[in-house]
């Protein structure tokens, strides 16, 4: 099955007649999830979308044996650095790059949790990091009804 990505799905698209070419509809979606950011809109599914990211959602990239145990068990609790420091650690769309970059190269079969923010309540706090940049910590755990979709990173 190809990656979900959670976008919102303007009517005006004609994917069956082929009248865009798929980076003009990545940048047409890009755009309309811009204006449209905390709609929740019927969910596409292409393959080609994975390097597509929604500014309403924040990321956690962790290894898939520490997904695979989360979603048993309902709920991610963190790993690694996340227990050392007493919170999830997770990434806006816009920092998304540079933490896999930093923190995950060279590792292989990672994942990329999407998550809705809202459904987290108070234990989402954005807080000062790296550069001075506020990124979003999650004091307590992830549940599952709080993931929007998951997809292997290539």
């Amino acid at each position: 099955m190809g990656e979900v990505a959670n976008l919102p799905m303007p009517r005006q698209f004609r994917l069956i007649e082929n009248k865009f070419s798929r980076s003009t509809l990545c940048d047409e979606l890009v755009a309309t999830s811009r204006r449209y950011q905390f709609s929740r809109i019927p969910i596409l599914r292409f393959p080609y979308l994975r390097t597509v990211m929604n500014p309403a959602f924040i990321y956690k990239i962790l290894p898939r044996t520490e997904w695979e145990t989360a979603k048993k068990q309902g709920a991610f609790r963190g790993c690694g650095i996340d227990l050392t420091d007493g919170f999830i650690h997770l990434s806006s769309a816009d920092q998304y790059a540079s933490t896999l970059q930093l923190h995950f190269a060279n590792q292989t079969d990672l994942i990329r949790v999407a998550v809705d923010g809202e459904r987290l309540g108070d234990a989402l706090k954005w807080e000062e990091s790296r550069g001075g940049e506020l990124f979003p910590h999650v004091y307590g755990e992830i549940p599952m009804s709080a993931v929007v979709s998951a997809a292997q990173i290539n």
